[in-house]
């Protein structure tokens, strides 16, 4: 586990996880649709890849105790680290406070 005591906008401690016991809820995070032309539409095919190809390595990112996100890393054979993928759970996006005019 790392935990760095970080929290996202709505209070949660942020954490990233081997994936073990909760795999299921990992490839059940999908991204909203505005963010579907950057990324897969859900996170089962990463961590498919990361069970049968070997070299990427898959995480969990958890808010508190619930599974929000999925991460692959992978090392390359120069040594240097990769982040091959992120997906986090689809929320509505944040809008910015409003100025006073």
């Amino acid at each position: 586990m790392i935990d760095t005591g970080h929290r996202d906008r709505q209070g949660r401690r942020t954490s990233l996880h081997a994936i073990g016991d909760d795999w299921r809820a990992v490839p059940a995070v999908v991204p909203r649709d505005d963010q579907r032309d950057f990324v897969f539409p859900s996170a089962a095919r990463y961590v498919l890849l990361s069970v049968l190809e070997g070299e990427w390595r898959s995480l969990g990112i958890r808010a508190d105790d619930t599974v929000v996100g999925h991460v692959m890393w992978a090392v390359d054979d120069g040594g240097s680290p990769w982040i091959g993928e992120v997906v986090v759970e689809r929320v509505a996006p944040i809008e910015p406070p409003e100025t006073a005019s």
